[in-house]
């Protein structure tokens, strides 16, 4: 799984990014199983993303400025590891 992430704060630079998510055995979204992890609106941003217990944590709120709707979901990836390719 690979992340393309534009506006990415690394050493106080911000920049674009793509970070790959590798091993990965499953996901859940707020604790519950799902097939993949995809858009859920037309725009989200990562509040969160680490390593734990030997799963990457990841927490995005979403957004539609349209319909003037927001959610915020936490993601678990079963066995992920992070690496950052640029």
């Amino acid at each position: 799984m690979t992340l393309a992430l534009n506006d990415v704060c690394v050493s106080n630079v911000h920049k674009a990014v793509e970070v790959a998510i590798e091993e990965v055995r499953g996901v859940l979204r707020d604790d519950l199983p799902i097939e993949q992890l995809r858009m859920e609106m037309p725009d989200g941003e990562i509040l969160t993303l680490r390593e734990e217990n030997g799963h990457v944590i990841l927490a995005v709120v979403w957004n539609d400025f349209a319909a003037r709707r927001q959610e915020t979901v936490v993601y678990t990836l079963l066995g992920g590891r992070i690496v950052l390719r640029r």
